[in-house]
C-alpha cells in the first residue's frame, strides 16, 4: 500500500496534465490500483502507451445517463461531467512492482503527447 501511494505521488509530481489533476487531500492515505488521467488527447495517449507496451484502461463504460437501465427508469440524460470522464478518462498502472524508472518512462510518454 505504501508503495502504491508513493507511485501515486510520483505520477502527480511528474505528469504535466493541466487539464485535470486528481484531488488528493493532505494527511490522507491513497492506495489506488491505477492512476487516473482525464485529458482530451486520451486516444493519442493510449496509442503512445500501447506502442511502448504499457497497459491502460478506460475509466468508465459510458455515461450513466445513457446506460439502458438508467434510460428505462429516468429517460436519457446528458450528464456533462460524466460525459467528459467517459470521453477523456483512463487509468494507467499503479502496482507495487513498478519501479520509479518505469513510472518516469510512462510519464515521459504521456507528457510527450500532451505537450
Amino acid at each position: 500500500n505504501e508503495t502504491r501511494e508513493n507511485n501515486f505521488n510520483l505520477y502527480r509530481k511528474s505528469l504535466l496534465n493541466n487539464y485535470w489533476q486528481p484531488v488528493y487531500r493532505q494527511n490522507t492515505f491513497c492506495s489506488n490500483f491505477a492512476y487516473p488521467i482525464i485529458h482530451p488527447k486520451r486516444n493519442d495517449i493510449v496509442k503512445a502507451l500501447r506502442a511502448n507496451q504499457i497497459e491502460c484502461r478506460p475509466m468508465i463504460c459510458r455515461s450513466m445517463g445513457v446506460q439502458p437501465f438508467y434510460v428505462k427508469l429516468y429517460g436519457k440524460q446528458v450528464l456533462k461531467n460524466s460525459k467528459i470522464v467517459d470521453k477523456y478518462g483512463m487509468y494507467i498502472p499503479n502496482h507495487s512492482q513498478l519501479s520509479e524508472e518505469e513510472i518516469e518512462f510512462t510519464c515521459k510518454i504521456i507528457n510527450g503527447v500532451i505537450g
